[in-house]
């Protein structure tokens, strides 16, 4: 979202890009009739504000987004090993 590709686009074709995803790429429409369209406008507020965040201010950004359900397994490992678990975290990606 801080790329200069994204910054470019204008106000409304982020908004587009947003409320009706772009295909063949991954990323779904996000928004559907009747929609309250502050909230998609938040997000393109937002996007624009990314690039002048400084680190304290992007890691409480990304603490703050919603984890999927491997990252809370992952999580929940963690937490189990550090009260007293007996197998330490399984991060496959870390160890093949």
């Amino acid at each position: 979202m801080r790329a200069q590709t994204t910054q470019r686009l204008s106000d409304g074709e982020l908004y587009a890009a947003i409320n009706n995803g772009i295909r063949l790429t991954g990323m779904p429409a996000w928004g559907t009739p009747g929609d309250d369209d502050e909230e998609t406008w938040g997000l393109v507020a937002l996007i624009r504000t990314l690039p002048a965040l400084d680190e304290d201010a992007r890691a409480e950004i990304e603490q703050n987004l919603p984890k999927t359900p491997h990252q809370q397994a992952e999580d929940m490992e963690e937490d189990d090993f550090l009260r007293g678990g007996s197998q330490p975290p399984h991060h496959p990606e870390m160890h093949p």
